[in-house]
């Protein structure tokens, strides 16, 4: 029961940073169309100098620092008991059919690091493609994006609003160091994860609400947006475009409870 709580924190995180990338461009609605070319992780030179870390996160019990704590697997050895968990979880096989079930801690650090980045580590994505055709309406020579897109996301809205906030977040501070290592290996050997994940939910909190009407375009195979200040827009910007302002509030509302279990989190620990 115990390494079946530690890991339900991976699950969790899985679910909330994973749904920013079901769709991490505008398709072609065509089963033809080419697969897209990865984009690489993006990776920072290392730093000398240590820099200070605002939000600390305690990997012990604050009401209990003397409780035994099981030891966590190895970062490198962990796949086997994420399938594991979420099929005990999930209670589904169907349901793994949505995760990419290899290195997922180091998936869902590259992600939440990328999401304020215009491009988003593609191959390196929790969850696979989302399922149906991109829809668009065509006005002319107009091009817009279909509001009944929204209806896609439906499965990852329902499995993130079912992740209980203060669990994910008590169960995250318990696994924190698997997410910190994903970190450091990732170009980050002086920085702090927990840091950088608040910076990540500020960045989409502050993300303004979509346009009624979203013009695109579509100079090869991928529709984009055809305004270019959209376009250069974050990816997880464009991603809380892309599902619709009502799935979009509803992901903004999650990502402000769990930052303020977070604050918690942190304010406990100085």
């Amino acid at each position: 029961m115990k390494k079946l709580m530690i890991w339900l924190i991976a699950v969790a995180l899985v679910a909330i940073a994973g749904f920013y990338v079901a769709l991490s461009r505008l398709t072609k609605p065509t089963p033809q169309a080419p697969q897209m070319t990865a984009t690489k992780p993006v990776t920072v030179e290392p730093s000398h100098e240590e820099p200070a870390t605002h939000y600390p996160i305690a990997t012990k019990s604050v009401s209990n620092p003397m409780a035994e704590i099981e030891p966590l697997p190895s970062l490198h050895d962990s796949d086997r008991l994420m399938q594991g968990a979420l099929l005990t979880l999930l209670k589904k096989q169907s349901f793994v059919d949505y995760f990419n079930l290899d290195g997922i801690v180091q998936r869902v650090v590259v992600t939440i690091d990328n999401l304020p980045r215009e491009s988003l580590a593609v191959q390196l994505r929790p969850l696979k493609p989302t399922e149906g055709t991109f829809r668009v309406l065509a006005d002319g020579d107009t091009l817009v994006m279909a509001p009944s897109n929204s209806e896609r996301y439906e499965t990852y809205i329902r499995m993130m609003q079912a992740v209980d906030t203060k669990t994910l977040v008590s169960l995250y501070a318990r696994f924190y160091p698997l997410f910190q290592q994903a970190y450091q290996e990732l170009g980050y050997p002086n920085g702090y994860f927990n840091d950088r994940l608040i910076t990540v939910i500020d960045h989409l909190i502050a993300c303004p609400d979509a346009p009624d009407s979203l013009r695109l375009t579509q100079p090869h195979v991928y529709f984009t947006f055809a305004d270019p200040a959209l376009e250069h827009m974050s990816a997880g910007d464009k991603i809380l475009f892309r599902i619709g302002k009502a799935n979009a509030g509803k992901v903004k509302q999650k990502l402000r409870e769990i930052r303020a279990e977070l604050i918690s989190k942190s304010d406990a620990t100085l």
